[in-house]
């Protein structure tokens, strides 16, 4: 935990400010994890601090949300431009 509390505070992951009359401060939990190895043995623990979003309302509290996701399909395509002019000896 303490790991996690100072990776945010070196990225200066947000910076406290004063709380709007009209807002309520949203809570924060933490999600523990056990990663084990290829074995399945322990590894290490980790320790992430997430937001509580349930409490937000779209439009008010935030106005659009966005997730990076690649398409299995475009990765494929991708593969296939590359083999294409690796086989002719093109170099890119």
């Amino acid at each position: 935990m303490l790991e996690e509390l100072r990776g945010i505070e070196q990225n200066e992951v947000w910076r406290e400010s004063p709380l709007p009359l009209d807002r309520k401060a949203l809570g924060t939990k933490w999600v523990l994890t056990v990663k084990p190895d290829a074995q399945g043995n322990i590894e290490r623990f980790k320790a992430r601090l997430v937001v509580q979003g349930f409490g937000q309302e779209f439009g008010f509290d935030y106005d659009e949300t966005s997730a990076p996701v690649i398409c299995i399909d475009n990765v494929r395509l991708l593969f296939t431009i590359g083999a294409y002019y690796r086989d002719r000896g093109v170099v890119m």
